[in-house]
């Protein structure tokens, strides 16, 4: 009975040894774990773990970049990161400057915007300020003053996101998120003048050519209807479906002028950033939860097509 015991206890033993063996050995032979960064080969891994291959060159910072927008002469990139605004020169593609917001803010998920005469750059927190900075004429950067932009009630924070600037620099017009309204900035006085009732987190902002309309993209839809199935968003009622997921994204044409929308047209969901076409007959509208582009007919607000853009089609 002790001989089998003994020899039992030895065959469990090999098992094991040679398991752990086997286990080092894979481990061994496993690819290594690959960084967020750049790879040997050239790509990148991304924090979502995807790995791309850009296109051109790439200048790795730390930030999260939101916005850009080119200066006046092309020779200055600026962009709207996380934690202020990076000045990168596009020839050698490097660097210039970095300018920390003030009042240690931090930078909402979109909104900047560049002055005609290009001498100063507007841009926007996740807080309640809308920030200017003046442009030298060599290129630096320094901030210049910050415009009040009170949230909801007057209370709390604003969340500013897109801000679109008239052509004789007197208004800037700014996406006030958690206000669910169209702020109209006074750039003389430097303060909030007027709030436009917009729909559930207005997000981007184009003027029509004649500066007599404002289009805006709602991510967060239409206001709630009687029955709708809702879910509050940072306070608001927000139409979502069954599974607890937004079901709406709008677009609005606004009247400067009366201070009223005219009219609102589905599109796909978290409709964000917008341009139109060269002679403002048409607007485009990226819907980020739906991978699509809207294309709208500005004098009706009609959709006209709706482009999928996935790198994969469904099916």
């Amino acid at each position: 009975m002790r001989h089998r015991l003994t020899l039992a206890a030895g065959l469990f033993a090999g098992l094991f040894s040679l398991t752990w063996w086997m286990a080092l050995a894979a481990v061994q032979d496993a690819p290594a774990e690959e960084q967020v960064g750049p790879t040997p080969d050239g790509g990148w891994i991304m924090p979502t773990g995807q790995k791309v291959h850009s296109a051109g060159k790439v200048v790795a910072f730390a930030g999260r970049p939101v916005g850009l927008v080119l200066s006046q002469d092309g020779k200055a990139l600026y962009v709207k990161d996380n934690r202020g605004i990076r000045v990168l020169g596009t020839d050698e593609l490097e660097i210039r400057q970095h300018l920390v917001f003030q009042k240690k803010e931090g930078a909402s998920m979109h909104g900047l915007a560049l002055a005609r005469d290009g001498k100063r750059l507007y841009a926007t927190t996740a807080q309640r300020h809308l920030h200017e900075a003046a442009i030298d004429a060599k290129g630096v950067l320094r901030w210049r003053r910050t415009i009040e932009l009170p949230g909801p009630k007057g209370k709390d924070d604003a969340h500013a996101l897109g801000v679109a600037l008239t052509r004789d620099g007197k208004r800037a017009l700014v996406c006030l998120s958690r206000n669910n309204t169209l702020g109209v900035v006074a750039l003389d006085a430097g303060k909030l003048v007027r709030q436009i009732e917009t729909g559930v987190a207005p997000y981007d902002v184009v003027l029509s050519p004649d500066e007599k309309f404002a289009y805006v993209s709602n991510w967060g839809g239409r206001k709630p209807k009687a029955g709708d199935k809702t879910a509050p968003s940072s306070g608001t009622p927000t139409v979502i479906d069954e599974r607890g997921v937004a079901a709406s994204g709008t677009v609005m044409k606004i009247d400067l002028v009366r201070g009223a929308v005219t009219q609102e047209t589905p599109v796909g969901l978290h409709p964000t950033e917008m341009t139109l076409s060269a002679d403002g007959g048409a607007l485009f509208v990226a819907n980020a939860n739906s991978d699509t582009i809207s294309v709208l007919k500005t004098a009706t607000l009609a959709v006209t097509d709706t482009v999928l853009v996935r790198p994969t089609r469904p099916g």
